[in-house]
């Protein structure tokens, strides 16, 4: 990750609210917490909520504040502020750390990456005025750049 996406990453981390989001599943709990323990491509429980909100974003085309058991509704459906939704597209983009390099047996497989930088671009037009969401845009963009140049060769 570049300097400046561990800048806003940062930044990010010191602006994400409390948890006081009633449901079983608290999206800005979530989101402060992978923040706070820094960049990282997930794997196990973590994935899987990753993997939830980015079909909450890539189906349902919204992302709420908080969720029941399995991610189901809450009624009424409260949207996640658009600092967590910022928080959220950065621990996306962290995820797409791999994009456009080769894994440890030499072939690339950039489907989350990819997935997750899909997830992001779209998260950011959920909400008017997301924090740092130029700044989140370039750094999707690299990471598109970065798959389009592993794959046109020298």
């Amino acid at each position: 990750m570049s300097a400046a996406g561990q800048d806003i990453f940062d930044a990010l981390a010191g602006m994400q609210p409390g948890a006081d989001t009633p449901g079983t599943i608290c999206v800005s709990a979530l989101v402060a917490d992978w923040l706070r323990r820094g960049p990282a491509v997930f794997a196990g429980a973590d994935r899987e909520c990753l993997d939830a909100l980015c079909r909450q974003v890539d189906v349902r085309k919204k992302v709420s504040a908080g969720y029941g058991p399995e991610w189901t509704r809450l009624d009424p459906e409260v949207p996640a502020e658009p600092v967590v939704v910022s928080g959220l597209v950065a621990v996306m983009l962290a995820n797409a750390a791999g994009v456009g390099s080769p894994g440890s047996d030499g072939s690339r497989n950039d489907g989350w990456g990819l997935k997750c930088t899909n997830s992001a671009l779209k998260a950011l037009e959920l909400r008017e005025h997301p924090p740092y969401a130029s700044e989140l845009r370039i750094w999707a963009m690299g990471v598109l750049d970065r798959i389009r140049d592993s794959r046109s060769g020298p």
